[in-house]
């Protein structure tokens, strides 16, 4: 029977079948005898487990064995494809998967913005012989990657098996026909910015072996380190160099600090070309390197420590006193982009050098050595003061030979310090004819330099005035009532209830003081609305016993402390004040109007946001006038007296005042010149101040004239001046 046996050969599955037949001889004739015939024949069959393949066999007899030989002399083969070499090694077989992936766009794309995206185009190219269509694999060769440029496909990050693609075949000559088109997309990874020869392969999905490669590259535009101001600089916004830092004279030591030192450090950085300190004067445009000690330019891109920090010391031992800015830049090699992208800076910071304590600018108020009513007792420097509370100076106030020292008010605003006489303890009436000295010491500038004289004094007199004849003013009084109110129907109700109040205040602190003869003295002035919906205005105090300038200062101490009372112990306050003054003050008729009013309180409507009442004494005009004119003599004589200069060009000071040297101006024409500028200012002020007692003696005349009355007709209770609304 047939024998089957299998085997295979070249890439061939070869089925062969052998069948034996025997043949049995005959007798014939007169003799006998037998033949035996074996016959053996051997059927081959090629299979091939890939569909479609195909192959051209030649057989061959073995000359030597007799077997057949077997030659594979062409056809075609996938999946995988099987060559079949000739004698020369050329295959003779076609292979059936054929493609390209085909760039269409360029293997380098250069400029990508940082959050940006580097864009590939290819053209997926089907060149089966046979027209089949072919299933591909997209991937990457992650060895080529190492700093993980994130490519994407089709929206989403590239697989690491690879991602299938589908290329069906495409006649060319077919204009309907739709080539496939692949796009790859990629954003930088966590720290590189250049990706150079990323490998992109198409591989047969069947056959490993079959596979095309195209390089990519990005090149992402990486910007300057960034770069900010780190230690005292860091947290302040401003700098000084002072005369303070005797470890550092004429040196400003600070910090920077490499935002992205975790990416890069300077000298690691592609683009970094250096980092260095930069200044320029207050108003000027262009920037100058900043140097050390040493004369060496502040380039710091070596300092940068583990951390990212750099530290530098700016000489300015060279530089004027004044206004400077300073930054820090990172300057990067030129990109396409050009202008921000190629630098980075520190916010630009302004700074003084100001190594010179402040001097005294003028002479101090009252120039004229005499002290009236409403002068302004005051120093003036040369520049801008500390006057951050606490202050840092001592104030020394001998009033009559008794030491009051910082229980005086005391304002600092600017360049000047000015001080209130009266806020101490004696009126001025107590003072009138007596010495008072003024001496402040420790005074410093915003660079914290001190003054260059250890104390400042001033010593005058209090100018006589009758004090029976002053009046006298307490404001700003602000309080969150409508404008309206107080000038409404009802505004007698609302002006009398504070001003009863306010009497009530002041008699319960004085304690001998009658309620009702001070409400008589009262009266409102100055009535004007404020942008925020409150009223502001003014209590008058008319002349009279007690005097003014008794009464003024309780008003004002009155109304500070009702401003932080409880708007329920102003109440009980106002209550008190209606119930003692009604009966004896306001008609019948009127009575049960004005109590109505008084059943609630005005002074508890105070705005504990406004600016503190301060009181003001106006002597009567005669005082005013005779005072002016004495004034004018005392600065004339003055101005009379002759500045000499010796040799060496000091200052010869006038008769009974001492003039300082200032330590840090020089001698010699310069010295004279400056000393006789601020002479020559000191009468200017002084001068202006006379024509200012002038203007208020004659406010004083005129307000003679308007005196406020308190007058009851009908249902009427008139309590303000002519000037109230």
């Amino acid at each position: 029977g047939p024998l089957a046996n299998e085997f295979e050969a070249a890439g061939l599955v070869m089925v062969s079948r052998t069948t034996v037949a025997a043949s049995l001889g005959a007798t014939v004739g007169y003799s006998t005898g037998s033949t035996t015939d074996d016959t053996t024949t051997t059927s081959y069959f090629p299979q091939d487990s890939s569909p479609g393949d195909f192959f051209d066999l030649g057989v061959f007899k073995n000359p030597t064995f007799a077997t057949p030989l077997f030659k594979v002399t062409g056809g075609s083969s996938s999946c995988p494809y099987e060559p079949h070499p000739d004698t020369f090694g050329a295959p003779v077989t076609v292979k059936r998967e054929t493609f390209d992936l085909f760039p269409r766009s360029a293997a380098l794309v250069e400029n990508v913005p940082a959050l940006g995206d580097a864009v590939w185009s290819f053209e997926v190219q089907n060149l089966a012989p046979y027209e089949e269509d072919l299933s591909l694999v997209l991937a990457q060769t992650a060895s080529t990657n190492p700093d993980g440029l994130a490519i994407s496909f089709l929206g989403a990050p590239l697989p690491s098996a690879g991602a299938p693609i589908d290329a069906p075949f495409v006649d060319a000559q077919d204009p309907d026909a739709t080539p496939t088109y692949l796009t790859l997309s990629a954003t930088r990874g966590p720290r590189a910015w250049l990706y150079d020869d990323i490998e992109i392969t198409l591989t047969s999905a069947c056959d490993g072996d079959l596979s095309v490669a195209r390089s990519i590259s990005a090149h992402f535009l990486q910007p300057c380190a960034p770069i900010a101001w780190a230690g005292d600089l860091g947290l302040s916004s401003t700098w000084s160099v002072n005369s303070l830092d005797t470890a550092r004279p004429s040196r400003l030591a600070g910090y920077v600090k490499n935002e992205a030192y975790s990416v890069a450090a300077w000298l690691d950085h592609e683009r970094v070309e250096f980092v260095r300190i930069e200044y320029r004067g207050f108003g000027e445009l262009l920037w100058t390197t900043a140097r050390d000690r040493n004369g060496d330019p502040l380039v710091i891109t070596e300092r940068e420590d583990l951390f990212g920090f750099a530290a530098f010391e700016w000489d300015v031992a060279n530089f004027f006193d004044g206004a400077y800015e300073l930054r820090a830049i990172v300057k990067c090699e030129p990109s396409p982009v050009g202008g921000e992208f190629d630098f980075s800076t520190t916010p630009v910071m302004p700074g003084r050098i100001d190594r010179r304590g402040p001097s005294l600018f003028g002479l101090p108020e009252p120039a004229d050595g005499s002290y009236f009513p409403g002068d302004t007792v005051a120093f003036t420097f040369t520049e801008e003061l500390f006057c951050i509370q606490p202050f840092v100076f001592q104030l020394s106030l001998l009033l009559d030979g008794v030491e009051y020292g910082r229980d005086a008010g005391v304002v600092c605003s600017g360049n000047t310090i000015a001080v209130d006489i009266t806020v101490a303890g004696p009126t001025l009436a107590e003072l009138s004819g007596k010495a008072v000295v003024v001496s402040i010491s420790g005074v410093r500038d915003m660079a914290g330099n001190l003054a260059d004289v250890d104390a400042f004094t001033q010593t005058f007199v209090v100018a006589p005035f009758q004090d029976a004849l002053a009046t006298a003013t307490v404001e700003p009084l602000v309080f969150a009532i409508p404008y309206a109110v107080f000038v409404g129907e009802e505004k007698d109700a609302y002006v009398f209830t504070l001003l009863s109040e306010i009497a009530s205040g002041v008699a319960a602190d004085a304690g001998a003081i009658d309620v009702s003869s001070v409400v008589q003295r009262l009266a409102i002035s100055r009535l004007s609305e404020t942008g925020t919906g409150t009223t502001r205005l003014s209590i008058f105090v008319t002349a009279g016993v007690p005097a003014a300038s008794t009464l003024a200062p309780l008003i004002q101490r009155f109304v500070a402390a009702a401003t932080t009372a409880s708007a329920a112990a102003a109440r009980a306050r106002a209550l008190g004040a209606a119930a003692a003054v009604l009966a004896a003050t306001v008609p019948a008729a009127t009575v049960s109007r004005v109590h109505v009013r008084a059943a609630f309180s005005v002074i508890a409507a105070l705005d504990p946001a406004a600016p503190p009442a301060t009181s003001n004494i106006v002597p009567s005009a005669a005082d005013a006038a005779t005072n002016a004119a004495q004034s004018q003599a005392a600065l004339a004589k003055i101005s009379s007296e002759s500045v000499g200069f010796s040799a060496n060009g000091t200052v010869n000071p006038l008769p009974g005042r001492k003039i300082t040297k200032n330590k840090f101006l020089p001698d010699g024409p310069l010295a004279i010149v400056l000393s006789a500028a601020v002479v020559v200012t000191g009468l200017v002020v002084a001068l202006l101040a006379v024509a200012v007692r002038a203007s208020r003696a004659l406010a004083a005349l005129e307000s003679a004239s308007k005196s406020p009355q308190h007058s009851f007709s009908g249902e009427t209770a008139v309590s303000a001046s002519d000037d109230t609304q």
